[in-house]
């Protein structure tokens, strides 16, 4: 009798859950603007015809935010930096509001960026490349020959690395191993002012999957083993543990021929992996890797990703719709849309905006869990 209850309890249940979501995708259909209404019609499974994604199209390209954003690509002077004219940061925003490479306003800006900035910059090629291509496999830049070459290595260098070391990564928290010891230092004259910094073996560097590595993956269609187990790996305790470190306290990687330390890229920590109360918990960052993580094809395996969807249920108002407070999805002029989460806005504004793209961010990832109505 218990048993029967129970399932009835959970039937129940899963039907009132899929009623909110089904009310919820019409609410925000009426309410949203023409970028979340897109993604809506092109992401979600909800019987939309082929004239209903032509006419969601057009909408998206006239509408102003994206424009702006288009233009601002159009005139990118460089790849690196916070400011709105990075291409990084461009690529970054037209890929969250739905734009691709297909689409004939940014085609052939987006290949003007490849053969401008990407191949015709001989100085530090391996740093660019390793930017610039995840955004350019996000927004579907991937039949020119070297951007899916560069994404398919690097994809199987962290996963070789990753299928190697998950089980010594998952079982416990020492870092140490993976930093150069005094002594180490010492006979590679490591200068003085980095002896007390913390300075990684650099016959690892190359296997860390960084931020960009893990943007990378999250948008790569294919390999689903592979991505699976670079997940897995990257929620390990050692290795969230490594990226604890690098986000708060710093660490670098060595060269050996200039004899020099340089600071190495940021790491895809996953804020409250160690805790949701933590003082250094960043809400913004949160919700951005926690989006990230939803694409990967194992993400409702994953502790971390359910605790977090889980930990949002505080904001669900009592008509079954999100309101997120709004340092989660803040939107800041000359910040990095991937170091700093600075960029997380869909195109809405005030109270009700915040109410559309907190409800809309909801009813995406938990599409991971196989809860979509």
């Amino acid at each position: 009798m218990t048993k029967l209850l129970n399932m009835v309890c959970y039937v129940v249940k899963r039907r009132g859950q899929e009623l909110y979501q089904s009310r919820n995708v019409n609410w925000l259909l009426n309410n949203a603007g023409p970028i979340i209404r897109y993604r809506i019609i092109t992401e979600f499974d909800i019987g939309m015809t082929e004239s209903d994604k032509k006419d969601a199209t057009k909408e998206l390209l006239e509408c102003e935010e994206v424009r702006k954003w288009i233009r601002l690509l159009k005139e990118s002077t460089h790849i690196h930096s916070s400011n709105d004219l990075a291409s990084e940061n461009c690529l970054a925003k037209l890929t969250a509001y739905g734009v691709t490479a297909g689409m004939g306003p940014v085609s052939n800006i987006l290949r003007s960026v490849h053969s401008n900035q990407y191949e015709n910059i001989p100085h530090h090629k391996n740093a660019i490349t390793r930017i610039l291509v995840p955004f350019l496999i996000s927004i579907e830049l991937s039949d020119e020959h070297d951007v899916l070459e560069y994404a398919k290595g690097r994809l199987l260098t962290v996963y070789g690395y990753a299928e190697r070391s998950l089980s010594d990564f998952s079982q416990n928290d020492d870092v140490s191993d993976l930093m150069l010891s005094q002594t180490e230092k010492a006979a590679l004259h490591v200068p003085k002012k980095w002896r007390t910094k913390y300075v990684w073996k650099p016959e690892l560097m190359h296997f860390f999957p960084n931020c960009y590595d893990f943007y990378l993956f999250a948008f790569l269609h294919g390999y689903d083993d592979e991505r699976a187990t670079i997940l897995r790996f990257v929620h390990t305790l050692k290795y969230q543990r490594l990226c604890e470190l690098r986000e708060f306290h710093g660490s670098y990687g060595w060269d050996e021929n200039k004899k020099y330390c340089w600071s190495a890229a940021q790491m895809p920590f996953l804020h409250g992996y160690f805790g949701f109360d933590s003082s250094q918990f960043s809400p913004n960052k949160f919700l951005l890797y926690l989006d990230l993580a939803s694409r990967f094809p194992n993400a409702k395996e994953i502790g971390w990703f359910r605790r977090g969807l889980e930990s949002l249920d505080i904001y669900r108002t009592d008509t079954g719709r999100y309101c997120f407070p709004s340092q989660y999805i803040p939107e800041r002029k000359n910040g990095y849309y991937l170091y700093a989460g600075a960029r997380m806005r869909l195109g809405e504004h005030g109270r009700l905006g915040l109410e559309i793209e907190s409800t809309f961010r909801m009813e995406r990832m938990k599409r991971s869990l196989g809860e979509e109505r």
